[in-house]
């Protein structure tokens, strides 16, 4: 198997990888948006990267690249998608989305991927150095917890 494309998340100035959502559909859902995302490569089973981005606590959905095989790309928050040399694949870039997002829940992000796990098709916190998990409330962030070394690979 293919190691995924991570997701980035920009968060007090820095490039995170973001990892986990208790509701990731609550967070990010391509169809509410009229795309219907498919596999564009194994290192993409889900067709799509999204990039969050938290500024002055606030929550937005910064970036996202999406393959639709049925060639259709609404505009998101008055964007329009265009063609990306970053991340191919035949995948149409949203750039500077800048969409406020209104998620309630916990997510996990993390950097520096420890090198036992690089190349595997799926990682996840156990797979990183450090992490942090942030508690948003209605899009807004309320609360952040190193949680560095607190996980358990499957």
């Amino acid at each position: 198997m293919t190691q995924q494309i991570t997701d980035p998340f920009i968060w007090e100035d820095e490039e995170w990888i973001f990892l986990r959502a208790e509701d990731i559909y609550s967070l990010f859902d391509p169809e509410a948006f009229g795309l219907m995302p498919e596999m564009s490569s194994t290192a993409c089973y889900k067709g799509f990267v999204v990039q969050f981005r938290v500024t002055e606590k606030q929550l937005y959905l910064d970036k996202l690249w999406v393959y639709c095989e049925n060639d259709s790309y609404p505009p998101i928050n008055g964007i329009e998608p265009k063609d990306d040399d970053d991340i191919d694949y035949g995948m149409k870039l949203y750039d500077n989305i800048n969409l406020k997002l209104s998620y309630s829940g916990v997510m996990i992000v993390g950097r520096e991927m420890m090198d036992r796990f690089q190349g595997r098709a799926f990682t996840g916190p156990h797979s990183y150095r450090i992490t942090h998990e942030l508690t948003f409330k209605d899009g807004m962030l309320v609360d952040s917890k190193e949680t560095s070394g607190s996980y358990v690979g499957f």
